[in-house]
């Protein structure tokens, strides 16, 4: 009896202090939310204190950026930026949007 009420106790407690991320992805932006016990939604805010972040990807050499930073550098040089990536998930790699992408 007392080891049941132990297990219980110990799944209660690692069940109840639990958090969970959630992420939002639109096609021009995306959103992180952290969802903890007792405390209602709270969305991650990013470097630049913004709560949500562009969905564009910059890559040029070893370079990767995301979000404001790649937006920035995209408007200098667009070839290297990639946004609206969402439109690619699920999607076969003959697909003509795929091909686009690959196209750049």
């Amino acid at each position: 009896m007392l080891l049941r009420l132990l297990i219980s106790l110990a799944l209660f407690v690692t069940v109840s202090s639990t958090s969970l991320i959630s992420l939002d992805l639109g096609t021009e932006f995306m959103k992180i939310g952290i969802v903890k016990p007792g405390v209602p939604i709270d969305i991650v805010l990013n470097t630049e204190t913004k709560r949500k972040t562009p969905m564009t990807v910059y890559i040029k050499g070893d370079e990767r950026l995301f979000g404001d930073t790649a937006v920035t550098r995209g408007e200098k040089s667009p070839k290297n930026a990639y946004s609206n990536l969402l439109d690619l998930l699920g999607k076969s790699i003959d697909n003509p949007v795929v091909t686009e992408y690959k196209e750049r």
